[in-house]
């Protein structure tokens, strides 16, 4: 017989048009398998939700090739081809009544883009924070459009989600969630430390 101070942990909580069945959330947290390793990435999510959590996220989950953070081991969600990784962790989730989440992120200043071989960019032009000399690009009016108009279909990755698992297997998976964020070194982050320029002009650093 627990407290009877713990049982507000234990009431189901609204989150926009889904409810999770109780308090425990399991916020977003890199772990080495992500897409490469996407069987054992859903394991592991899948154990969580077993035990009792509520709301299971993934970790980092870069939205663009200009947001390549190989060598490290993350998620990325750049086209359909990319889905079915995620899907199996929903379906993981799903199994035992939990809700799935994404870290949707978009990495300026930390990524060398050592798969994609994109250039990277980022508000301002400066090297980049890790092992390799590479020099991120500063953005202009089109990068940001451009930006926003690949977040948006990313946060919108969920309705691909469920046409591709209705396609393949007879539970339907998807995404409930979204959750943006980062650390040091990603878009969100990013102001004031980095930001030298108003972002809404796209002008030179330093206007």
């Amino acid at each position: 017989m627990r407290d009877q101070r713990f049982d507000i942990l234990f009431e189901p909580v609204r989150i926009g048009p889904v409810v999770a069945k109780n308090r425990f959330y399991q916020p977003p947290h890199c772990n080495g398998m992500g897409s490469w390793r996407a069987q054992a990435h859903a394991a592991m999510r899948g154990v969580k939700a077993e035990g009792g959590w509520a709301v299971i996220n993934t970790e980092h989950c870069s939205i663009h090739p200009t947001s390549d953070v190989v060598p490290e081991v993350l998620h990325a969600l750049w086209d359909d081809a990319d889905i079915p990784n995620l899907a199996v962790m929903c379906d993981a989730v799903h199994a035992h009544g939990a809700l799935a989440g994404v870290q949707l992120a978009y990495a300026a200043y930390y990524n060398s883009n050592r798969y994609s071989r994109e250039v990277p960019m980022g508000p301002v032009a400066r090297p980049v924070d890790s092992y390799y000399p590479v020099q991120v690009r500063q953005m202009d009016k089109t990068d940001i459009r451009n930006l926003r108009r690949w977040w948006g279909a990313a946060q919108h990755a969920d309705r691909r989600v469920r046409r591709l698992a209705r396609e393949s297997r007879p539970a339907a998976a998807r995404a409930d969630r979204g959750h943006a964020g980062g650390r040091r070194g990603r878009l969100r982050r990013q102001r004031p430390y980095y930001h030298r320029r108003d972002v809404r002009a796209a002008g030179p650093a330093g206007a």
